[in-house]
């Protein structure tokens, strides 16, 4: 009763009596682009806790470059997830929002022309609220008078959201994802081993050779040739001994 109290009573300090119920909050943050290969995403937050995570499709040059949406977004698991998240939660999110005075932000922080800095974060931060709306473009917007508490606002989003299931994984998403879709000895498996490399993620490495990713794939890059061995080599460099073991096993029977 007292989180419900407490959502009440934000949404009448935040828009005219009347003006607004859950059904009528929308948080979005959109990640156009990442410096340095980070993911890509959007991730839409309503009011009612209903969270939707959703990188698109991929398609024409892009699909065939890279054979996979898993290395075209850089997300372990690409395409549209849904989940939820407490009420009270979105209400820290709000009152997030007043804090850096949101509304009262420029709409536009960016370097003219646009895009020019290859490594440069570009993000897109909406919120609507009754009939309030308000979106923020930052094309790297600390550079050019951006608050930097509104790139904190959106890390306090993406945490809430808990995106980095999605964009980096985990060994029970690994496994959950076999469960309902079979061995991962298919494009999206390559790729995500050449995504857990390039992050340093051990664990995920070791998930994903057993739950079946290809080994013999060429990577599509065309940087490191035969995934399964550029992995080996790379595991006895680092002192992986699991993942150089589990490697071994797997490469003894070509996939």
């Amino acid at each position: 009763m007292q989180k419900v109290i407490l959502f009440l009573l934000l949404l009448f300090w935040i828009t005219p009596a009347g003006a607004a119920t859950s059904d009528d909050i929308e948080i979005k943050l959109q990640r156009m682009h990442q410096g340095w290969g980070g993911p890509r995403y959007t991730i839409t937050i309503h009011g009612d806790g209903r969270v939707v995570f959703d990188t698109g499709t991929a398609h024409g040059g892009d699909k065939a470059l890279l054979g996979s949406d898993v290395l075209m977004f850089a997300v372990m698991f690409p395409g549209r997830h849904e989940s939820r998240i407490p009420q009270v939660n979105v209400v820290q999110l709000l009152a997030a929002f007043d804090r850096v005075n949101f509304f009262e932000l420029g709409d536009v922080y960016q370097r003219p022309p646009p895009g020019m800095v290859t490594d440069q974060d570009i993000n897109r931060l909406t919120i609507r609220v009754g009939l309030r709306y308000k979106s923020v473009l930052d094309d790297d917007g600390e550079r050019h008078g951006m608050p930097p508490a509104v790139r904190d606002l959106m890390r306090m989003i993406d945490q809430a959201a808990s995106t980095h299931r999605w964009t980096h994984g985990n060994p029970g998403m690994v496994a959950d994802h076999v469960r309902r879709n079979g061995p991962m000895n298919n494009d999206d498996g390559a790729a995500r081993l050449l995504l857990a490399d390039a992050r340093g993620q051990r664990e995920m490495i070791l998930a994903l050779v057993n739950a079946g990713a290809p080994l013999f794939h060429t990577d599509p890059l065309v940087n490191y040739g035969l995934i399964g061995p550029f992995l080996h080599v790379s595991a006895i460099h680092q002192g992986w001994d699991d993942v150089a073991a589990a490697l071994t096993r797997r490469m003894a029977v070509p996939n």
